[in-house]
């Protein structure tokens, strides 16, 4: 599936669940959900992603 823009991103950590929601290249809203197998390394590769500057950023929930 293609997202043209992304709306939500939510992990939720209890679950392993991951939701990824926006609006695909004909303009209607999709929702896709990944199961994660492992929370704890999907979440540190996630951190690791986005360091700046080498610096660790902390990741809290809303």
């Amino acid at each position: 599936m293609h997202m043209k823009k992304l709306k939500k991103l939510r992990f939720d950590e209890d679950t392993g669940a991951l939701k990824i929601a926006g609006e695909n290249g004909f303009g209607k809203d999709k929702t896709v959900y990944v199961d994660v197998e492992n929370p704890e390394l999907f979440l540190n590769a996630i951190k690791s992603a986005f360091q700046m500057g080498g610096k660790d950023i902390e990741l809290t929930p809303e």
